[in-house]
């Protein structure tokens, strides 16, 4: 799969900044874990929403959590190949031009639907904390959303874009995010999306307009282990045992044992990894709430073992 599009997948998500982040936090020491809170600080996130985006990481192998009680993450070597890579394409590659070609496309709407040259020289495009868009870099996403007919433009042999106006076409691409402008220039042929490393099957198709997402978005059929179900079953008592603790919160204890008794019932019928991601998430999202407490990361902990045993 072209790392192209799991940039895109990535921050499309919003999760390619905590991924950036994640890298950064833990760059200085290979034994620096960086711990859910600090990830999510920075995006004004709470313990729930962190914890599921994190995981989301974990299960597309671009982080894992700490093996000890004192908890965290890094970044794996993929996920830290990933973090350079998408870093290098927001600065100056196709998330750049992508950030561009629609920003022209919304401040052309937003001025009635055309523009003359000096206006749209004028416009700031750049995504912020990143550079300004130069002219070169201007005329080069009006050239692809000319192309593409998302705009049409008056052009002499003086200059190019005298004159641009925003077409039906364009109009309509700027309601759709699951349309890559920039698909078609980094991607050929017909691709499997992000979603395919956790067990989500959906195809990506391209055409003149960019790549567009489609599919029923169904499991695909990659079973577990009969080792990998004793793993999760060995870490299912040892979260059991937590769940037996008073000092947990009762609701959180509730909303877990439902989680982890589906998880169980579906591991011993060694259904489908996507399905038994799912009903992961689904208990560590559970735990998150508790995350304050000794009870709460002692069954952080052991659930974390499950998403080990799952990779």
């Amino acid at each position: 799969m072209n790392d192209s599009h799991i940039h895109a997948q990535l921050h499309q998500s919003g999760r390619g900044a905590l991924l950036l982040k994640l890298v950064e936090l833990t760059a200085e020491s290979p034994q620096h874990y960086a711990s859910h809170r600090e990830l999510a600080k920075p995006f004004d996130m709470s313990d729930r929403d962190a914890f599921y985006q994190i995981g989301r990481l974990r299960d597309a192998d671009l982080a894992v959590p700490n093996d000890r009680a004192s908890g965290g993450w890094r970044p794996t070597p993929e996920g830290t190949r990933i973090a350079t890579g998408l870093q290098s394409s927001l600065e100056e590659g196709q998330l750049r031009l992508e950030h561009t070609m629609r920003a022209i496309l919304t401040n052309l709407k937003d001025a009635g639907g055309e523009s003359d040259r000096d206006d749209w020289m004028s416009w700031d495009l750049h995504e912020e904390g990143r550079a300004p868009v130069p002219l070169e870099d201007r005329e080069q996403a009006l050239d692809l959303l000319k192309e593409a007919e998302y705009t049409t433009s008056i052009d002499t042999l003086q200059a190019s874009h005298l004159r641009i106006e925003i077409t039906s076409r364009g109009r309509a691409v700027l309601t759709r995010h699951d349309v890559l402008l920039t698909g078609g220039m980094f991607e050929h042929g017909q691709t499997a999306n992000f979603d395919q490393r956790i067990g989500i099957q959906a195809q990506t198709f391209h055409n003149d307009g960019g790549a567009v997402q489609t599919g029923d978005h169904a499991v695909q059929n990659i079973t577990i282990t009969n080792a990998q179900v004793e793993r999760i079953n060995e870490s299912i008592a040892a979260i059991r045992e937590v769940l037996a603790r008073e000092d947990l919160d009762e609701s959180v204890r509730t909303e877990v044992s439902a989680a982890v008794d589906e998880l169980e019932a579906a591991a011993r019928q060694q259904v489908e990894t996507g399905v038994l991601h799912a009903l992961f998430t689904k208990a560590t999202m559970a735990a998150a709430s508790a995350a304050g407490s000794a009870a709460g990361g002692a069954l952080i902990q052991s659930l974390a073992a499950i998403g080990t045993a799952l990779i």
